[in-house]
């Protein structure tokens, strides 16, 4: 056997290497828990996991934290002290400079939003920590795959320098 056909008989034997360690990586990735046919995001495994309540508090979170949100409250407060205003005296209902009804529900509305919006930030804390583990998981896959591919292809290159 000449020079030229053992450098081509190395060259397919470390090819077929490369190939069978490529499969290995893919069956480990088929393995992990980041395997495509079963991969999540982040916020649909905290939301399976949650409770009714929780879930509640979640909703609650995502929906006051809208402009929509916001423009109702602000619509509604605009009515309400226009109305108590500048209304006939006899339809007027909450009487100014006071507006207690008024303060009494606005009142009420953030004690029962504050502690559901607390709760809710909390989820989403959770949900931020599970996609900052799953960005750490596919990181270090990633750094592994590409040492292990970067020693194969320095060992392809030094056993091709030393076939010359």
């Amino acid at each position: 056997m000449t020079r030229d056909e053992q450098v081509l008989a190395y060259l397919r034997a470390e090819n077929q290497r490369l190939r069978d360690h490529i499969n290995n990586l893919q069956q480990d990735e088929d393995d992990d828990d980041l395997s495509d046919g079963e991969l999540k995001s982040a916020h649909d495994q905290v939301i399976e996991n949650l409770t009714l309540s929780e879930r509640f508090a979640f909703w609650i979170t995502t929906k006051v934290g809208t402009m929509g949100f916001f423009g109702c409250i602000f619509g509604w407060t605009v009515l309400w002290l226009l109305w108590n205003v500048c209304a006939p005296a006899t339809l007027q209902f909450d009487p100014a400079p006071a507006f207690v009804a008024w303060l009494f529900i606005s009142n009420l509305i953030q004690i029962l939003l504050m502690p559901l919006i607390m709760v809710g930030q909390n989820l989403q804390g959770k949900q931020s920590e599970q996609r900052a583990k799953r960005d750490l998981m596919v990181d270090i896959k990633s750094e592994k795959t590409t040492r292990d591919l970067r020693a194969m292809l320095e060992k392809v290159l030094a056993n091709q320098e030393n076939a010359k």
